[in-house]
């Protein structure tokens, strides 16, 4: 097997096992199952699973048995391999294997499951925080919170650090494989990820591209809650500098779970993944989070609109982030505030306006605090949310907002700099009509507005 005649091998075993009987093909899949007991090389090993994968392929359901010995006695053992092309072809097969998990009337069939594939892990994988913690920590004190068995490795041990690194590399292993098992659960365009989710880019990505468009099966179900439980480790992984793969394997998989359609008896755990993310310590994972949950909406707007204690409950976590300590947490908020003021998504937004606005209000003393800059840089972004809402229209509070941005044009930054953002997007987007729109402002409201967009010159 060479790499010229690798994929003629994987045509020549999905060729002559094609609507064939599996109890009589039993012999070559025998063969395909035989495991060397000299290690081999990594092409030589992706190469035999690619067969064997070629094989399965054709049978599906036929051989339920047969499946469930190749994931515990062969793909099990190599989740957590040295090589990436490996542990490719692993979760490949991964989601071939769950591809058939589907429940009717309360009854499933005989093959790996994935929601106890996941629940098998997932307390070996939650050990990546603590050992974030460990990493990032600046001070011993930080490690009381931790688990004990990592709290003894990582302090008593004196080749703590070693063991440390050790156990962080094979569970970034596990976790890429687990994650890219769920890659393929639902056929995404390009062109969808470019307009829903800029920021990932995953288009960019050969590796995400490759696991999407080469996958061989679709999935027969949609998003459900244990794939979620995965959130906070992709939201904190998903900046990781250290490792170009796992930046890959979290952006690609974040994409997919933001755009899966979920059924209305899931989405409590989504919520509840959602907010553990809004909590945690990394803004890096907060911001990532926020960029998941504007996606997510758009694709369940309906399903969330059903009930309104998941709106109360959405609507409160948007402003809680509204006034986090970064910047960058704030100025996402206002974008996600925007999209659900835009889409209707909040029905009293009176009162929302009237809150802004008493954030707004607030005095500075002769030296302001940063908790004071913050509550009213909150408050500006969240009126700069109702005039984003409306791009190329000027509704009812719109006029009365551009006053209250004028008395801020002078408080210290940034909130000076996000009026000034928004004013240019609004002096773009409303150019082609703007004498249709300005009927809708007063002479004084007009003055002011004027007064912000062009600022008076330093020698009058």
């Amino acid at each position: 097997m060479t790499a010229e005649s690798v994929n003629d091998w994987g045509v020549a075993i999905a060729s002559a096992t094609k609507n064939r009987d599996p109890n009589r093909m039993h012999w070559l899949l025998g063969v395909l199952t035989e495991t060397s007991e000299k290690e081999e090389p990594s092409f030589i090993e992706c190469g035999r699973l690619f067969a064997l994968h070629c094989a399965l392929n054709q049978f599906q359901w036929r051989i339920y048995s047969l499946q469930s010995d190749i994931y515990e006695n062969m793909l099990i053992p190599r989740l957590t391999h040295d090589y990436q092309n490996v542990r490719d072809r692993i979760s490949s097969m991964l989601t071939n294997a769950f591809e058939l998990d589907v429940s009717f009337s309360n009854q499933r069939p005989p093959c790996p499951h994935i929601d106890k594939f996941i629940a098998r892990f997932l307390p070996e994988l939650n050990q990546l925080f603590d050992l974030w913690e460990i990493k990032h920590s600046k001070s011993s004190s930080m490690l009381e919170n931790l688990s004990d068995s990592l709290k003894q490795s990582s302090i008593s041990d004196k080749n703590s650090q070693a063991d440390n690194t050790a156990t962080q590399d094979r569970l970034i292993r596990l976790f890429k494989s687990v994650s890219k098992s769920l890659w393929p659960l639902k056929e995404l365009k390009n062109s969808s990820l470019r307009i829903f989710c800029p920021v990932w880019e995953v288009n960019r990505d050969p590796g995400v591209s490759k696991c999407i468009l080469g996958c061989l099966k679709r999935n027969l179900y949609s998003g459900l809650p244990c794939f979620y439980d995965l959130l906070p480790l992709l939201c904190l992984f998903e900046n990781y500098e250290s490792d170009d793969e796992l930046k890959t394997t979290c952006k690609g998989t974040i994409a997919m779970l933001a755009q899966a359609v979920v059924l209305p008896e899931h989405i409590p755990a989504v919520l509840d993944s959602v907010t553990k993310v809004s909590q945690m310590n990394s803004w890096l994972a907060r911001l990532s989070c926020l960029e998941f949950l504007k996606c997510f909406l758009f694709y369940n707007l309906a399903t969330v609109s059903s009930k309104p204690e998941w709106c109360t409950r959405i609507y409160s976590l948007v402003l809680t982030l509204l006034r986090d300590e970064r910047v960058e947490i704030r100025e996402k908020s206002g974008i996600v505030l925007s999209s659900l003021i835009h889409v209707n998504f909040i029905q009293d937004q009176n009162e929302l306006y009237e809150r802004l606005l008493k954030m707004c209000r607030k005095r500075y003393s002769r030296k302001p605090t940063s908790s004071d800059v913050i509550t009213t840089h909150a408050g500006v972004i969240g009126l700069c949310a109702f005039v984003n809402a409306s791009p190329y229209d000027v509704v009812a509070p719109v006029p009365e907002i551009f006053q209250v941005l004028g008395e801020h044009l002078c408080d210290p930054q940034p909130i000076p700099a996000t009026i000034r953002k928004t004013l240019g997007d609004f002096k773009r987007t409303h150019h082609g009509n703007w004498e249709i729109h300005k009927l809708k402002f007063t002479e004084q409201q007009l003055e002011v507005l004027d007064e912000l967009i062009i600022p008076p010159s330093y020698y009058a």
